[in-house]
Order: structure tokens, then C-alpha cells, then sequence
């Protein structure tokens, strides 16, 4: 079984889609900036070490500051569900539907940031008051459960995260987007321009659709010519 879904997508407006795509970078974000509040505190819960590697927990476990570490949001894929067909997310990161939703390969784009970061799905969980860092915990565990884990309210954004405690500042994508699918509602002047930023690149251009009957979104690819 594939450990990361088929693609990951990425909610924009279209202003700051002409931004990504003069470098083919997106921009992280302190974790003082996500939606959740839960993340905008300095979260310092008891700790209860009893693990052999107790003082490497509490290294990476400390490093957990608002102001340093970065992260990149996507929604993926799942069974059941395409990334693009997000409701909420249309509505709340693309711009009411006017803006866009940039698809990615995931496996390319863990290649062209391999460097920096740590990638995973988000684990949706009741907050814990504490925090036991037992014998048989890793230290990827430990990361899953700090910088991975948000209140269940949030599961429908079938959220992915690229993670830095080195605080980088952009992530790439250049060999990783695989297409731009414009919202119901996009501005079709908006196109020439961004024909233009993609010109000679591996990139489809799609435009969202809603099915009157099922009432999911599927997508129809655009001529560029």
C-alpha cells in the first residue's frame, strides 16, 4: 500500500497563484499562522519521559516554537474522495471559489524538498492534557504527535503537511505541479497570464466542474492553444 496518497493539492487565490508561480515556490508559514488555535500557542504540556532516548525527545520535543518552525499545508486524496473536492476548502483557501487548487505529485515533491523536511498526513484527535513519551515511542512518533495531530473538527481538510524545524521559508514545486484546476467562479482573464508562467512546462490547466446529480466536483482539462 502506497504510504502517500495519488496527489496532493494545494488552495490558493489567484493573486497569490501569479506569486507561486514566478518561482515555483510556496511560501511556509509559522505554525502561529494555521487555523487551528490550538497551534498558535506555545503548547507545553507535562512531559513524562520514561524512554531510553528521553534526552533526544525533549530536544525535538522543545524545539516545538511557533516562531521558528514552518509548515505547508495540502489536502490529499483519499478513498473515498479527490483533494479537489473539498467544499470548505474552496471556500475558505481558494477564494470563494474564484481562485485555484494547485495538484502535486507527492513523491516528486518530497525529491525536490528532500533536503529540508518532514511529510505526513495529519492525524485528527482529541487534544491531550498531557503528554507520555513511553519506552517504545520513537522519535518519529513523538513528531507525528506534536507537529501532526489536530482537533477532529478540522478532518475534512484530509490535511498533508511539509514540516520544517529549520525555519525554511519557501518549498518547491517545480517538478512536482502537475496541474492548475481553476475554481467554478475564476476570472477566465486571468488565463493568457498564466498560460504565459507555464509556458514550457509539464503543467495542465483544468477547469472545476459540479455534477447536478451526484453533487461532487470532477474536473475537464483546457486547451492551452
Amino acid at each position: 500500500m502506497n504510504k502517500y496518497p495519488d496527489s496532493i493539492y494545494h488552495y490558493t487565490s489567484v493573486e497569490k497563484l501569479f506569486l507561486i508561480l514566478g518561482n515555483f515556490q510556496l511560501k511556509m508559514n509559522t505554525l502561529k499562522n494555521t487555523n487551528d488555535p490550538r497551534e498558535k500557542m506555545e503548547i507545553k504540556p507535562s512531559v513524562h519521559v520514561k524512554a531510553k532516548n528521553a534526552y533526544k525527545a525533549l530536544q525535538i520535543f522543545w524545539k516545538r516554537d511557533i516562531n521558528i518552525n514552518t509548515i505547508t499545508c495540502f489536502s490529499g486524496d483519499t478513498e473515498d474522495t479527490k483533494g479537489f473536492d473539498l467544499p470548505t476548502m474552496w471556500a475558505h483557501y481558494g477564494d470563494k471559489y474564484r481562485g485555484v487548487t494547485l495538484k502535486i505529485c507527492p513523491i516528486a515533491f518530497i525529491e525536490e524538498n528532500d533536503n529540508t523536511l518532514y511529510f505526513d498526513k495529519v492525524r485528527y484527535e482529541k487534544p491531550k492534557a498531557e503528554i507520555g513519551v513511553e519506552g517504545e515511542m520513537s522519535l518519529e512518533e513523538l513528531r507525528q504527535l506534536i507537529f501532526f495531530s489536530k482537533r477532529p473538527d478540522w478532518n475534512s481538510e484530509a490535511e498533508w503537511r511539509l514540516l520544517s524545524l529549520n525555519n525554511e521559508r519557501m518549498c518547491n514545486i517545480r517538478k512536482s505541479l502537475k496541474s492548475i484546476i481553476l475554481g467554478l467562479d475564476f476570472h477566465n482573464a486571468f488565463l493568457p497570464s498564466i498560460n504565459k508562467l507555464i509556458q514550457g512546462e509539464n503543467i495542465n490547466i483544468q477547469q472545476l466542474k459540479l455534477d447536478n446529480d451526484s453533487q461532487s466536483f470532477y474536473v475537464e482539462t483546457i486547451s492551452c492553444d
